[in-house]
């Protein structure tokens, strides 16, 4: 029957036997032939096998081998991140996206929304990260929590009592 191998598997076609009924020992050739997909690294190979026994008889039988794409990029472990912010909105935080490797497209970097350099405002805010790969395997998501303590920066202002006031 068919057969569909990953794309980073080598592409093993079974032996076939052949019998004849005066030649004990027929040759056995075969020829490939390559379909391609819709990238490079996805295509089917077909080998026919030709039994030729010794007075030129031949016989022929074909095995197919579908070679794909099929597995998703893999998104790193991202920490969760921990910060303070004088501001209740548009706190800025930049932060590095977790990498993502694929077994054909190789290193990468995942997206992640919100982005890093967007305004975050105080409290929790839950970030996912995404990759997809050439062939359109998308990678499982990757969470991680952005969270911002409100702090208060108290400025001095000369000629009030106390001189210090809090500034939020």
């Amino acid at each position: 029957g068919p057969v569909t191998v990953e794309c980073d598997q080598p592409i093993v076609f079974s032996s076939p036997t052949a019998s004849d009924n005066c030649d004990t020992t027929p040759t056995l050739t075969f020829t490939d032939a390559t379909v391609p997909g819709a990238c490079p690294q996805n295509f089917l190979r077909t080998r026919t096998w030709t039994a030729t026994d010794d007075c030129g008889n031949s016989s022929t039988a074909s095995q197919a081998i579908t070679v794909q794409d099929t597995t998703a990029p893999v998104i790193a472990f991202q920490s969760d991140i921990f910060t303070n912010a004088p501001k209740l909105f548009g706190n800025v935080i930049n932060y590095t996206a977790p990498a993502a490797t694929d077994i054909v497209d190789g290193a990468s970097t995942a997206t992640c929304t919100p982005a890093s350099g967007s305004g975050f405002p105080i409290g929790d805010t839950t970030l996912v990260c995404t990759a997809v790969d050439a062939h359109g395997n998308i990678a499982i998501p990757v969470v991680f929590t952005v969270h911002i303590e409100h702090v208060t920066i108290a400025r001095r202002v000369d000629g009030l009592a106390g001189g210090l006031i809090p500034v939020t």
